[in-house]
């Protein structure tokens, strides 16, 4: 977790440069189904949500909370209103803020401007 820590600091330029007890706790309780890959895309996600210099259990609900629910939990809707929804709960966890949001989602911040214009989202 510390390897990917720095390399996704240093990448997104955040210094980013611990890990509290809480987010150590957080890692060890994951199954991690997905095993390093999930780890580090986890990690990245992370570090793009933390707002200080340690990686806190708060920076990690976020990530790990989002990826939680199976499919088979989720209420059946048409696509276009799923994605309304996600860019709404990216935005809500970030506090707004755009290029976060898009991080989380895993898409260009521009792209994500343009789907917020389309539903109206601001």
């Amino acid at each position: 977790a510390y390897h990917f820590l720095r390399r996704f600091a240093g990448e997104y330029g955040k210094e980013v440069t611990a890990i509290d007890s809480g987010a150590v706790a957080r890692l060890m309780a994951h199954s991690w189904p997905g095993n390093v890959r999930e780890l580090e895309n986890v990690v990245g996600r992370a570090v793009i949500m933390a707002a200080g210099p340690t990686l806190t259990a708060g920076d990690l609900s976020v990530v790990l909370d989002a990826d939680a629910p199976a499919a088979t939990d989720l209420p059946l809707m048409p696509l276009a209103e799923m994605e309304r929804l996600m860019i709404k709960k990216a935005l809500h966890a970030t506090g707004g803020n755009r290029s976060r949001a898009a991080a989380l989602l895993g898409i260009d911040a521009s792209t994500l401007w343009r789907k917020m214009k389309r539903w109206q989202l601001s």
